[in-house]
């Protein structure tokens, strides 16, 4: 889903090692962590995701604003 257009600027698929710091001040909503995924037998599994949330939620509230901008006819800020 990472790699889809409506995703893609939301989600991040990382398939190198990670940490805290790597995902600091990323735009991302979520930054999926594939090292660190575990799959228990055919119906469990165990994800990891990494976000920044001030960060990643400042950008979700820029989106919003330009969205509601959009509906009112005003354009983006």
């Amino acid at each position: 889903a990472a790699s889809t257009g409506r995703w893609s600027r939301y989600l991040r698929y990382e398939h190198e090692p990670i940490v805290s710091s790597d995902v600091a001040q990323s735009p991302f909503s979520s930054v999926f962590d594939s090292l660190a995924t575990m799959v228990m037998g055919e119906n469990v599994s165990k994800t990891v995701s990494w976000f920044d949330s001030g960060f990643g939620y400042a950008h979700r509230a820029v989106d919003m604003l330009e969205r509601f901008a959009a509906l009112d006819g005003t354009g983006a800020p």
